[in-house]
């Protein structure tokens, strides 16, 4: 059995406190919340003016992930962030940050930028990347046009981007024209240059999502060199995109139901309220001495 002793004292490592994990489910609901006030109060006063300053891009929901003790005062915890990528698209992600053990609790530790990142910031600097030459092909922006039932535009756009040395030319737009509308097309996209084609639906189908699809012509060069190629484009109609069905709280059933243009809200969990911040003096109501 001696070898049981030996396996605690390799595997095992600082026990998490009861503390702590309160601590930040609180400050973490009420980032939810948006009450980046409440959550300064779990911040160490050293990183307070640096947590008011930085960003965190909109998240929806969190889950505690894990937590690390690196020693008896001090942990790395991760949480997860159901977090906005695009309008309407949420994504997980980890975020992880260093929390420490203070005289009144468990505080989030926050370090303010090196002077040096101050100075490249100024400087513009910290932007600035590496020059990446663009691809040399005829290529089309994104693979497929959307169009979102909720946009009232009903509208869907594509690039045509010429990567190539030579001139393109666009000879010929075919789609289906009794459900969509061409509003802004072109001829001729320069070398390095791109066309932008915008669709809209016209029709008053209420299935979702619908396919259709929009075949290009496109001429390479001029004189008798010129090459033409077939660019065949799906087109999706009708479109609720997953995060907008997640967001809206949107089942088969209810997005049968959906009518264009109707004002559907966000379907958000209800926060809980979180447990008193230990180590801080109950609050005072404000006397009112009117």
């Amino acid at each position: 059995m001696n070898w049981i002793p030996l396996a605690l004292i390799l595997f095992s490592g600082p026990a998490v406190t009861p503390e702590l994990e309160p601590a930040v489910r609180s400050y973490w609901d009420l980032l939810l919340q948006g009450d980046k006030a409440g959550a300064l109060l779990y911040v160490d006063e050293l990183g307070r003016n640096p947590f008011l300053n930085r960003r965190i891009a909109p998240f929806r929901s969190w889950t505690l992930e894990r937590i690390e003790m690196r020693s008896p005062d001090e942990a790395m915890v991760t949480v997860e962030l159901d977090q906005m990528i695009t309008a309407g698209t949420y994504y997980p992600r980890p975020f992880s940050e260093i929390w420490a053990r203070r005289e009144n609790g468990w505080r989030l530790r926050v370090r303010a930028p090196h002077p040096d990142q101050y100075k490249a910031i100024l400087s513009g600097a910290s932007s600035a990347k590496p020059h990446k030459p663009k691809p040399t092909v005829l290529d089309l922006i994104p693979k497929q046009v959307k169009i979102h039932f909720l946009d009232r535009n009903q509208r869907g756009a594509v690039r045509i981007r010429n990567g190539l040395s030579e001139t393109v030319h666009l000879t010929r737009c075919d789609y289906d024209k009794t459900r969509f509308e061409l509003l802004e097309t072109g001829e001729t996209i320069l070398s390095g240059q791109e066309l932008r084609l915008v669709f809209r639906y016209i029709g008053n189908e209420t299935e979702k999502p619908l396919k259709s699809e929009v075949r290009l012509i496109l001429k390479q060069g001029d004189g008798d060199e010129a090459k033409e190629k077939l660019f065949t484009l799906p087109i999706l109609y009708n479109y609720v995109s997953p995060g907008a069905k997640a967001l809206l709280g949107l089942n088969q059933k209810k997005l049968d139901q959906l009518k264009r243009g109707e004002t559907v809200k966000p379907v958000l969990p209800s926060p809980v309220s979180p447990p008193p911040l230990p180590g801080l003096p109950p609050g005072v109501e404000e006397k009112d001495d009117r």
